[in-house]
């Protein structure tokens, strides 16, 4: 993306193309040049947060994905009521 001429730009535009597309579209490079200090500012701090949050949901517990735990408490459960009834 070459900013030349370019004073100011939304916020939302930078999440959009330095995190959210960044996010979407992982093998995929975006370059960028010509910035002022602001714009610079911008992207710096969406991409900082970009990479925070990708961080913090690959390491986060799966949650729709059944407990292991409580699926063998709930087969052995079943295998002793089976057990039970004959």
């Amino acid at each position: 993306l070459d900013f030349a001429g370019i004073d100011t730009v939304g916020r939302a535009f930078i999440d959009e193309i330095f995190r959210v597309f960044r996010l979407e579209h992982p093998d995929t490079n975006v370059l960028w040049m010509h910035t002022t200090p602001e714009i610079e500012k911008m992207i710096s701090g969406v991409m900082m947060y970009a990479d925070h949050e990708a961080t913090r949901i690959s390491a986060a517990p799966r949650t729709d994905l059944p407990d292991t735990h409580s699926l063998d408490a709930d087969r052995r459960s079943a295998a002793v009521n089976d057990k039970e009834r004959g």
